[in-house]
């Protein structure tokens, strides 16, 4: 009797051409959700699996705005951040955010009022109370497209990954 492996491999893509499956030199929504889950960028966001729930992504919402890793989140790392989080939906005020008016939000101020303003369930397409992969990357195609047109441009998807990458190394370190 013979036994069989089966091999799979991760398709590696790096770099802006890349993602641009039918090379217009421009990506598409669907050409971004590919591009990001083919590139595993969620479990380098999560290592939580192919979704997460709402409260694990408030408390790495709040580890990637929380720059200097203080577990408090000030008001510039507040303000220079939080909108993106709402695809600038919600207008946010710190010191809404800031409960005790200490001038920092620690965690517990942060879940609570993401909870009170609904911020996973923005992340969440399918209404499931889990943020796929897929619906991830679709918030991230968001968040790259600054100027909401239908494609990303190169610009947009290197200060996009620049942003990104520097963000995910510091909340890699907390979960190791």
């Amino acid at each position: 009797m013979m036994a069989c492996a089966t091999v799979t491999t991760t398709k590696v893509i790096t770099s802006y051409t890349d993602w641009d499956a039918n090379k217009d030199g421009a990506l598409q929504r669907t050409e971004f959700i590919d591009g990001y889950t083919d590139s595993n960028y969620f479990s380098r966001w999560s290592n939580r699996g192919n979704s997460i729930s709402y409260n694990d992504f408030l408390v790495d919402a709040f580890n990637f705005i929380d720059k200097n890793r203080n577990a408090e989140i000030e008001k510039l790392e507040f303000d220079g951040q939080i909108d993106a989080y709402y695809f600038g939906t919600k207008s946010n005020s710190f010191n809404r955010w800031d409960k005790n008016s200490d001038g920092l939000i620690d965690n517990e101020e942060f879940i609570e009022q993401a909870k009170t303003n609904q911020l996973a369930s923005l992340w969440d397409n399918d209404g499931d109370k889990t943020i796929s992969a897929r619906e991830m990357a679709s918030g991230m195609y968001d968040l790259c497209n600054t100027n909401n047109d239908p494609k990303v441009d190169q610009q947009e998807f290197d200060q996009w990954r620049a942003k990104r990458n520097t963000n995910v190394s510091s909340v890699q370190a907390l979960h190791q």
